[in-house]
């Protein structure tokens, strides 16, 4: 079974990875659509960001020993491609620059 140490060391590594994919895209393609179709680097960023975020409050739930917070998305949305339209949606408003560097700080939260 791997140690504490051992996950936070996976995650780091991830995280490092992440940021050399950023880098490689560079700053000023952010915001250009491009191999996931009209998505942008920085819409990614903000989709993958909306999930971890729903893992994060269930991982720190299951922690204090509460019982799994219902999702941030509305009740009604059940399958993925409307949960991920509503995602898109909450991050629209945000920079790509915001939407990726808040999924590395999600590392850190993680």
């Amino acid at each position: 079974m791997p140690t504490k140490a051992d996950l936070v060391a996976a995650i780091r590594a991830d995280q490092q990875f992440w940021r050399a994919l950023v880098a490689e895209v560079g700053s000023d393609r952010l915001d250009e659509p491009g191999p996931m179709g009209e998505w942008s680097f920085g819409d990614l960023a903000g989709h993958l960001l909306g999930w971890r975020n729903r893992s994060i409050a269930r991982l720190e739930a299951a922690a204090r020993g509460e019982p799994e917070p219902a999702a941030p998305w509305p009740a009604g949305l059940d399958d993925d491609d409307t949960i991920n339209d509503w995602i898109r949606e909450q991050h629209a408003s945000r920079t790509a620059a915001q939407n990726v560097a808040d999924y590395d700080a999600s590392y850190d939260r993680l």
